[in-house]
């Protein structure tokens, strides 16, 4: 067999348990591998980097001493030269020898004289170089110069300088351009497998091997750590370990070298390849190795479990009939066996869990009580394989309201509630024995006639007038969640499922009895306590709608007539099928919440005080204050009276002719008539019934200017007080700025009271669509300045509502009522400019809902005839 052909069998491995046996297996061959490896490479990778820095750093360092010991020969060259002018003959040198030794180390040497004349000269003769302040000192010490300067090509020449002596007492300087040969490029002392890379003092280049420019950041930054060690760079695709190692000649020459001998990285670890090569087929040996000894082994193991999966998805897909056949003589054997039976009982449990959960989601949606009853009393009858069954549900004085009962051997079924009129002796017993039956508990009793107890009286004698043999029994009180009894439930004579003889009910029957009995008595509470507690939420909404009318005498009944008029509108909008509104549609229960809104829309107004909410006149709060006014009015013209009279005693006791007197009389007369009319304007204007223009408010200061009053304490008051004067002159009704804010604050009210309620999921928008019903379309309304899509439909609804009743109510003491058709002509001039829905209020008049409202709540002399 051809090893590209072996397909080992791997569908074993879709086994969870069995991937992670394989991988353990595994795991225990490749990691003491890997990891043996991996520390080897480590340390193998250490101990190659180690020797080679040593490598590298000893070899920069026999390289630097080799260029001092070349630096050395070249300064012996020099010195070797010197000689005294008048004994240069050409050629000079004249040795021949030395003519061919000084051309391999020098390009060009010149003698020169202290005046910087040339005496003589060798090979390319090198051009005059200006010398630094350091240089020339270091060369006036009698020290050899080592000097780079940049020459024409851009690379750095080398120069060796010499300070001489001649035999006449004169001094001179020998200069000599170093061959680059001669340093650089003989393999006596340059690495000779890698690189060498060499700089000055001021990190100028003077020999570099490599292609590309020398690593000269990476040096810098080295040698800030010390004169001689190790760096790395990178140079194109090539990776560069070094070593560097100053040359030490600033004593001797001043200048300062740095040389650096490298070596690719990929060449230094250069054995550890042979290592991986060795390590991957040692590595993929051991796998294989590992993988088949464990897909062997785990292929054997994983045959039942592979069976008990299989048998298990078929039971959780509902096929309770799935079974496994294991010949295993371990515990796999074992654990077969347990599924068996398992899979058994689960098909069991699982029919009575489904009709279990069939009854708990009937009883959850299921509000009608008789419907609910009839499904518990089929369902326990069926679970519990009971012949015969009965029923019955009390009233609060343990009285029966609704009974059922069937037998299926007699053929039985009866039912009967409290105005049936039937007799409820053939199915229950009296009101006192039930309170008996239902008090003592849960019953299960194998054979009635096998003991001697009271409990089974009543069945007994009904067995004796209709010729049943009651035998097995099971009766279960239905308690409440307030443990309190309301009903009783009884089956009896069980039958074998196998055979259909009577039987005793099992524990599970018991079980399942009282859990039935239990959810129908929560279901019965619960659907009697939601009733309560809508009744009352209901009821709770009308009071506070009642208290917010009644506290007012001029309201009238505002928040009853607002829901009526907000859901005539609703319901036109859900009926129309074309135009914006022929998608629009509302649940019952948004049905509700939007009428609980409407009627709940001014409930902040409980805290608005009533003298602002009855605020008829300008001037009223707890009383009118024209009358104090008016009073004030009386005591000047009193005073001005009295004066008159003084002024005319005066004038009869003087002898002061009778023209005086009819003067008095003409005083007192304009006087009055002033008076008169002044209080009659302030009066007017104090009722609220017309706008006051400028000119009137105008008027009524100067009424106020004009007049003042003596008080008791001799004190000069004037005719109005600020306050009053602020408020005769309202341009329009009867309510300050102040005061108008407080009424308005009632909105403010309203969002935090029912935002305060516990409300439920179905009635969570109350907040949002009672607050905005003083909200405009252009957002100039209040308190959020809401516009147009911003305020909910519901909102707008109840915002028409809201406007339309308070322009025909007839029980306003501050405005008259309008006309059904006035107020739908101030309603269009809302609508034009901005302030409602155009659209709600073309439904409003195209449904002619104006006249449905008024038909049931405005006054027939206020109805208009419309086209």
């Amino acid at each position: 067999m051809r090893l590209g052909k072996f397909r080992p069998d791997r569908a074993f491995l879709r086994n969870k348990v069995a991937r992670q046996i394989f991988l353990m297996f595994v795991l225990c061959a490749l990691v003491p591998l890997a990891a043996m490896t991996v520390i080897s490479y480590v340390r193998v990778s250490r101990q190659l980097n180690r020797q080679t820095d040593e490598r590298l750093r000893e070899a920069s360092k026999s390289s630097g001493m080799n260029i001092i010991e070349r630096l050395s020969s070249l300064e012996s060259s020099l010195d070797s030269l010197v000689v005294d002018p008048s004994d240069i003959k050409e050629p000079w040198p004249a040795n021949r020898k030395m003519r061919n030794r000084l051309s391999q180390r020098y390009r060009g040497i010149l003698l020169l004289s202290a005046a910087g004349e040339t005496i003589a000269e060798f090979g390319t003769a090198p051009a005059p170089i200006d010398f630094s302040a350091d240089e020339i000192r270091h060369l006036s010490d009698g020290k050899p110069l080592v000097a780079t300067r940049e020459n024409r090509e851009g690379s750095c020449a080398v120069f060796m300088a010499k300070m001489c002596e001649f035999a006449d007492s004169s001094r001179g300087m020998i200069l000599g351009e170093v061959h680059p040969a001669y340093l650089w490029e003989s393999n006596s002392f340059l690495y000779s497998t890698g690189e060498i890379f060499i700089v000055n003092n001021s990190m100028k280049v003077l020999y570099s091997s490599l292609p590309e420019q020398g690593p000269l950041g990476e040096l810098a930054e080295a040698l800030k750590k010390g004169p001689s060690g190790r760096l790395e760079w990178s140079s194109g695709k090539d990776r560069f370990i070094g070593g560097y190692w100053t040359i030490f000649m600033r004593a001797i020459f001043l200048d300062t070298w740095v040389i650096v001998q490298s070596e690719k990285r990929d060449a230094v670890l250069e054995p550890m390849s042979s290592f991986q090569k060795t390590f991957m087929p040692i590595a993929l040996l051991m796998f294989w190795v590992a993988a088949l000894l464990s897909s062997t082994f785990i292929r054997r193991r994983m045959k039942p479990i592979e069976q008990l999966r299989e048998a298990t998805q078929q039971v959780a897909a509902k096929n309770f009939k799935a079974r496994v056949t294991l010949n295993n003589k371990d515990e796999f054997g074992e654990l077969g066996n347990a599924f068996n039976q398992m899979a058994q009982s689960l098909g069991s449990y699982f029919d009575t869990i489904q009709t279990v959960n069939r009854i708990g989601k009937s009883l959850s949606a299921e509000e009608d009580q008789t419907k609910l009853l009839e499904t518990i009393f089929q369902e326990t009858r069926s679970l519990t394989n009971a012949d015969g069954a009965s029923l019955c549900l009390v009233s609060e004085t343990n009285h029966p309201v609704l009974g059922l009962m069937q037998i299926d051997s007699l053929g039985i079924l009866t039912k009967s509630d409290s105005t049936s009129g039937n007799d409820w002796s053939a199915i229950f017993p009296e009101s006192s024995d039930l309170t008996a039956l239902m008090n003592c508990g849960t019953v299960c009793c194998p054979d009635i006639y096998s003991v001697d107890s009271g409990l089974f009286n009543f069945q007994r004698e009904f067995d004796r007038k209709t010729g049943y043999r009651t035998r097995s029994l099971l009766r279960v009180p239905m308690i409440d969640h307030e443990g309190k009894s309301i009903g009783l439930l009884r089956l009896f004579n069980a039958r074998d499922p196998e055979d259909g003889s009577v039987v005793a009910f099992s524990d599970e029957d018991v079980r399942l009895a009282e859990s039935l009995a239990s959810q129908a008595a929560v279901a019965l509470s619960k659907n009697r306590l939601m009733a309560e507690l809508i009744s009352l939420f209901e009821g709770l909404t009308e009071l506070i709608a009642t208290a917010v009318d009644a506290k007012s005498p001029h309201t009238g009944d505002h928040c009853k007539r607002v829901p009526a008029l907000t859901m005539m509108i609703a319901e036109a909008a859900c009926r129309v099928t074309e135009g914006p509104f022929k998608d629009f549609n509302l649940t019952p229960e948004e049905r509700y919440e939007l009428r609980i809104a409407a009627m709940l829309h001014d409930c902040g107004k409980v805290a608005t005080p009533v003298h602002i909410v009855d605020k008829s006149t300008k001037l009223q709060t707890i009383h009118d204050r024209i009358e104090l006014i008016d009073a004030r009015f009386e005591i000047i013209l009193r005073d001005k009276l009295i004066s008159l009279y003084r002024e005319r005693l005066n004038t009869l006791s003087s002898g002061t002719e009778r023209s005086q007197n009819q003067h008095i009389d003409v005083e007192w007369d304009r006087y009055l008539r002033q008076v008169q009319n002044d209080f009659e304007f302030l009066k007017e204007c104090n009722s609220g019934r017309n706008r006051l223009t400028a000119a009137d408010q105008r008027c009524i200061q100067e009424i106020a200017r004009r007049y003042s009053w003596i008080h008791r304490s001799e004190k000069q008051m004037p005719i109005l007080t600020a306050d009053e004067l602020e408020n005769l002159t309202i341009p329009e009704g009867t309510l300050t700025g102040c005061e108008r804010a407080i009424v308005n604050e009632h909105v403010n009210l309203t969002i935090k009271m029912l935002q305060s309620l516990p409300l439920p999921k179905k009635l969570r928008n109350l907040p949002a669509y009672a607050g905005v019903h003083h909200e405009r379309m252009d957002g100039k309304g209040y308190p959020f300045g809401l516009r147009g899509e911003q305020i909910s439909i519901q909102g707008r609804m109840i915002s028409i509502a809201d406007v339309f009743e308070a322009l025909t109510a007839a029980d306003r003491p501050y405005k008259r009522a309008r006309s059904v058709m006035e107020a739908v002509e101030i309603l269009r001039s809302m609508k034009d400019s901005g302030q409602i829905d155009p659209d709600l209020f073309d439904l409003f008049v195209r449904e002619k809902l104006y006249l449905q409202y008024a038909a049931r709540f405005v006054d027939s002399l206020l109805m208009e005839k419309s086209g």
